[in-house]
């Protein structure tokens, strides 16, 4: 009996893991990125994929964007387990952007890593998309957590997509970013060691043409909405450097 249970168990992990997976293999089309209603204010949306499926997302449009193109900001919030940008938005991102000069888009992981596929795919495409038929000078991707991480890796290996990255309390591995890049990491960060933190981005700065590495002595990971400020210095960085 135990034998069966530890069986049905493993297989109703399979065939959930097959249905996120499909649900997964949609992108974003250019049909659809054009229907979308870019109306100011802030929204939820969802944008309609090329296999039906919905890829839920938060959106926040400044009044001018009607008559001028603006930057916009691809925001990555943290975690894959909560899926939930709605405090990330809250809390960090709307508070540290102009929401008056920036459009800000912040899609659902749906419990996938942002630089895995089919997460990683899909951002891409969307990047692409947004930059062809929305209004958008600039595209700046920032990340915290999860997020940052996969903000750092767009700016490693997806270079064409965007214009600067923003990582805040990231996991950094070996690379060359190829666009402008604000990393922030906090000493007291408890799941992603500040010391090896530090030795990687120190070696990623040698080999990137524009890095800025900022240290916060006091906070630590689980103080996300605290970081406002940093935020916003990058922001401010980020313009400095832009191409």
């Amino acid at each position: 009996m135990y034998a069966k249970r530890i069986v049905a168990n493993i297989c109703l992990l399979l065939v959930n893991f097959l249905l996120v997976a499909q649900q997964l293999d949609g992108l974003p089309t250019k049909s659809n990125i054009r229907k979308l209603d870019l109306k100011p204010g802030f929204s939820d949306i969802s944008l309609k994929l090329s296999n039906g499926d919905a890829w839920p997302m938060k959106l926040s449009i400044p009044h001018k964007t009607i008559k001028e193109k603006v930057p916009l900001v691809v925001a990555l919030h943290w975690g894959v387990s909560a899926n939930e940008n709605k405090d990330f938005m809250n809390c960090l991102m709307i508070p540290a952007i102009d929401t008056s000069r920036y459009m800000i888009i912040a899609p659902l992981s749906q419990f996938h890593s942002w630089w895995e596929n089919p997460k990683e795919k899909q951002l891409v495409r969307l990047t692409s998309l947004v930059k062809e038929f929305w209004p958008v000078s600039q595209v700046i991707i920032a990340g915290y957590s999860d997020g940052g991480t996969g903000a750092v890796h767009f700016a490693s290996n997806h270079p064409e997509q965007i214009d600067g990255a923003i990582a805040i309390a990231a996991y950094y591995r070996l690379a060359s970013y190829k666009v402008p890049t604000y990393v922030i990491h906090g000493v007291r960060d408890q799941l992603f060691s500040y010391s090896r933190s530090k030795v990687i981005l120190e070696k990623n700065k040698q080999k990137s043409q524009r890095m800025e590495f900022k240290t916060s002595e006091t906070l630590s990971h689980y103080e996300a909405c605290n970081y406002v400020n940093l935020l916003q210095k990058g922001l401010e960085w980020i313009e400095e450097n832009l191409d």
